[in-house]
């Protein structure tokens, strides 16, 4: 059985854990006080003899982790031995291992009764509040322990966070320079003083200071971090990357610096930079999954499926556990045509994983590509049925439903899924769709405007409304602010059209002839948009454009009777 470190050696672990890049630092962090030192001890005399026998066996039992039963020997100690400040602030490590943040406050404070000059207590107090982000109680107990030891570094450091975070940055900052005043050689210290000249806008001193730490420490990847992110928050991107690089050629274990550097060169567009960079980090680090990850997400990027498919195949072979990398690894092997291995790779996504929904839609996409769309239909109503979360799952099963010809059951999947999530306004807005094509106009009107009402800026639904106003004849104006609003959201063919045909509804001829040109472009299959540019062009008296729209337009629709009137009221070729 792999053991934990004793709890008496854990005591005397460095208190401080850093935090990221980002945010002012140094609260304690990670699992939380149970893993940390909160009790800074100093020659604390053991246990009176009366209550050792109750310590000896509370100690074997922390051994085994068996914190509970440790608490009831502890308890057992203190009553025999009340004054032993030591006893007392165990078991209050105790209850932080057991969750009990309530007891330990109440006990340290217990502590403090009995022994009131103990720094140790103050201290213990000051990092709990400090965790609870409690700075006002933080910073009261901070100065009691400093007032007792002056020469105690930890409580001046927490005293200078704690001061930052209550906006005191003045006072934190003539803190932190005469603790360095006293010990040069205090890590934290310089690195929280960075830190706060960065967060309070003093970027020169913030660099100097992370410069001196990193001449001091070049192998320190956290003042590296720091430094490299101080100038890419002033948008120096070149010094930025040029640091990155100089840096991770002096420490090529510097993963961070490394992964940092990637990063910005993807977000610089500077992908096969990023590609190499990566791959060297792998080359060097095998078991680097990370590096691998985004190797395999370029590789995606690229359509590069087999090596996207390779990339995170070997990373489910090392931590099958990933069930980010399986999906990804599902849409690769889906791209790749390969559907009864993405149907598997889909499948396996456990259920308790974010993606756990975007996986079910793909698997019913393929399914019904595989023409089992029953089988789709099947297993997106299980979900929908329970713990749905993702309010497009409707969506998908009533579209689901309406190509399996059973068109009945599309409305009622639409109430089902309103009835769960009514101010959705995707699915008030595809209700309305649904209802204008059964020529329910009126109510799907009334539908979309509700999806309009739960979220202005949806595109689909401006654009709905202005070509119904347009179609109509009626409300122009106002249906040309929505399209506009529509395109500006959302430059799309269809959108374009709706604007293109509200301005020639309004005889705003040049504004129509750019947007249905554009549209045009961009969907030049789609028989109404050539109807619309037809229109136009005949208005503009251009003959031939007209009729080459109309024609186009009879060749994508051949039945559409009013284009086949419209050509044929064009002047004869000449």
């Amino acid at each position: 059985m792999e053991r934990r470190m004793p709890l008496r050696l854990l005591l005397l672990v460095p208190l401080f854990v850093l935090t990221g890049c980002g945010g002012l630092p140094l609260s304690p962090t990670g699992s939380g006080y149970a893993d940390e030192t909160l009790i800074p001890v100093d020659g604390t005399p053991p246990p009176a003899a009366k209550a050792a026998y109750a310590f000896t066996r509370a100690r074997l039992l922390l051994d085994e982790d068996e914190y509970a039963a440790a608490a009831v020997q502890l308890r057992e100690a203190v009553a025999l031995d009340p004054t032993s400040a030591y006893l007392r602030l165990t078991l209050a490590e105790v209850y932080l291992r057991l969750g009990e943040e309530a007891l330990a406050i109440r006990t340290v404070e217990e502590t403090l009764v009995v022994n009131p000059a103990s720094v140790e207590a103050a201290l213990f107090l000051g990092n709990l509040y400090f965790r609870r982000e409690d700075h006002a109680d933080a910073i009261r107990y901070y100065r009691q322990a400093i007032a007792r030891a002056p020469d105690r570094e930890s409580a001046y450091l927490h005293l200078a966070i704690s001061l930052a975070k209550s906006g005191a940055n003045e006072e934190a900052t003539q803190i932190l320079n005469e603790l360095l005043q006293r010990h040069p050689e205090a890590v934290l210290a310089q690195l929280t003083l960075g830190r706060l000249y960065r967060e309070t806008g003093r970027n020169d001193a913030a660099e100097a200071t992370f410069r001196q730490l990193l001449a001091q420490h070049p192998d320190m990847d956290v003042a590296a971090l720091e430094l490299g992110a101080l100038f890419e928050s002033r948008g120096e991107i070149p010094e930025a990357l040029g640091f990155y690089r100089q840096a991770s050629i002096i420490n090529p274990g510097n993963l961070a610096v490394r992964h940092r550097l990637a990063r910005l060169l993807l977000a610089q567009g500077e992908v096969e930079a990023a590609r190499r960079e990566l791959d060297a980090i792998v080359a060097d680090n095998p078991d680097d999954l990370e590096a691998r990850r985004k190797l395999g997400l370029i590789a995606l990027e690229q359509q590069r499926w087999d090596d996207a498919v390779t990339t995170f195949s070997t990373i489910l072979e090392a931590d099958p556990t990933l069930d980010q990398v399986r999906f990804y690894l599902g849409t690769a092997q889906e791209a790749q045509a390969e559907n009864a291995a993405a149907l598997a790779t889909f499948a396996a996504v456990g259920a308790e994983s974010p993606l756990y929904e975007d996986a079910l839609m793909h698997r019913a996409l393929l399914l019904q590509q595989l023409g089992r769309t029953d089988e789709a239909i099947t297993l997106l109503e299980a979900r929908v049925a329970g713990a749905v979360q993702r309010p497009d799952l409707f969506v998908y099963l009533a579209f689901l439903y309406q190509e399996g010809d059973r068109p009945g059951a599309v409305l009622a999947v639409f109430d089902r899924g309103l009835a769960r999530f009514p101010d959705n306004a995707e699915l008030l807005y595809r209700k309305g769709v649904v209802l204008e094509q059964r020529g329910l106009h009126a109510e799907a009107m009334a539908q979309v405007e509700l999806a309009l009402k739960a979220e202005p800026d949806h595109a689909e639904a401006l654009n709905f409304i202005a070509y119904s106003y347009a179609e109509a004849g009626t409300r122009l104006d106002e249906a040309l602010i929505l399209a506009r609003r529509a395109v500006a959201l959302k430059r799309e063919g269809h959108i374009l059209d709706t604007l293109g045909w509200v301005c020639f509804r309004l005889k705003r001829y040049d504004e129509a002839r750019s947007a249905l040109e554009s549209a045009a472009q961009l969907l030049p299959d789609d028989a109404i948009v050539q109807e619309h540019l037809g229109d136009l062009y005949r208005a503009l008296k251009l003959t031939k454009r007209a009729r080459s729209a109309y024609e186009r337009s009879l060749e994508l629709a051949p039945e559409n009777r009013g284009v086949q009137q419209k050509l044929k009221k064009l002047p004869a070729r000449r």
